[in-house]
């Protein structure tokens, strides 16, 4: 099992803020005097940021979400790994609007969204068929 964690916020200090009703990654629950952040700590985690730290994450037009998460969710429905996903989100990302998209892992299994599946052609093939046989 994988515990997925997509923080579409900005992480600015919360000083830089004040007046503001916008909430931040930094304006959540506070522990010994500072901000409660997500932790890699539990094995086969993925924390994914949509900005880097003391950074504003960008917005979109009203009703279509920020670049990150209009991005992101285009990658994710393309075959292959999270970590294939976040590299092309995050050169996307980058193009776009200069915003960077880090992300920590603890992953000790292969995760995708859109697993990548052999073609009904290329499992007929010698190739496809030896790839998919199980040994005895």
């Amino acid at each position: 099992q994988v515990s997925l964690f997509v923080l579409d916020c900005c992480r600015e200090s919360i000083s830089a803020r004040v007046g503001s009703t916008s909430r931040t990654l930094s304006s959540f629950p506070q522990q010994g005097g500072q901000p409660v952040q997500a932790s890699t700590t539990v094995v086969n985690s993925f924390v994914i940021y949509s900005t880097s730290k003391g950074s504003t994450a960008g917005d979109g037009a009203a009703g279509k979400g920020g670049p990150f998460m209009s991005i992101f969710t285009e990658e994710m429905m393309v075959p292959g790994s999270i970590e294939g996903v976040m590299k092309r989100t995050r050169q996307r990302l980058l193009t776009d609007t200069c915003q960077l998209s880090p992300e920590q892992s603890t992953l000790t299994t292969a995760f995708s969204f859109c697993p990548v599946t052999a073609s009904p052609a290329a499992a007929a093939s010698p190739q496809g068929r030896a790839q998919h046989e199980q040994p005895a």
